[in-house]
């Protein structure tokens, strides 16, 4: 599954290139500036940024949209693209869940991955802080997309992520963390057929990275 990841990360790519020169951007042309009533920025430009998955890089050109009121600009990155990494969303839940679901430890994992185990051990330590809440989270918007929809999350056996964590607490969250995925992937899926779009593959990487900016739209103020 690893060496297919690159090709994947390679299509996803040139698909949000094509969109980014060519495609509707209508729903992206109103101003997220605070203050500002533009409804009609426009395409301003390319941000390029690189593309790591171990030892295979490429580079892809972010559409940049610019405001003609304020001259506010903001870069429209894809979903799984993670902010401020060269790592793609796909690569770095795939190497937690590796990490997580196999009996190796951080070196070798991050070895097949091609990072540094303390990069390795950042993405997982983050992901497993926030697996548990989350989780539940997923789940009632799951429910709300969804209502009286069959769930089916597959734990993990709570053994074979004891050695793996010193406390109870980050026990809990790296046994969370393959539901986490799962349910992300099920609420993508599902949010796709709701707006009436092609069923996705729910075995997919990167719905972590989707879920992210779900939530952001979908938790309201008071989250």
């Amino acid at each position: 599954m690893v060496e297919n990841i690159p090709a994947e990360i390679k299509r996803l790519a040139d698909e949000y290139e094509r969109w980014a020169r060519e495609g509707d951007i209508t729903g992206h042309r109103p101003c997220s500036a605070e203050g500002c009533d533009c409804r009609f920025r426009h395409r301003h430009g390319w941000l390029t940024r690189a593309l790591v998955c171990g030892g295979w890089e490429c580079r892809i050109a972010l559409l940049r949209l610019c405001c003609p009121k304020c001259g506010a600009t903001e870069v429209l990155a894809p979903e799984w693209l993670r902010p401020h990494s060269p790592y793609p969303w796909p690569w770095q839940e795939a190497a937690a869940l590796h990490y997580v679901g196999s009996p190796l430890g951080y070196r070798p994992v991050a070895a097949l991955f091609g990072v540094d185990y303390t990069v390795l051990w950042g993405w997982v330590a983050r992901l497993a802080a926030s697996a548990v809440d989350l989780v539940g989270e997923v789940v009632r918007e799951l429910l709300g997309q969804e209502p009286g929809a069959p769930l089916e999350l597959v734990p993990v056996a709570h053994g074979a992520v004891l050695r793996k964590a010193r406390t109870p607490g980050k026990r809990q969250g790296l046994a969370h963390l393959p539901l986490l995925a799962q349910g992300a992937a099920a609420l993508r899926a599902a949010c796709r057929r709701r707006a009436g779009m092609p069923d996705a593959d729910q075995t997919a990487l990167g719905a972590l990275g989707w879920l992210g900016r779900y939530l952001a739209v979908h938790r309201g103020p008071a989250a």
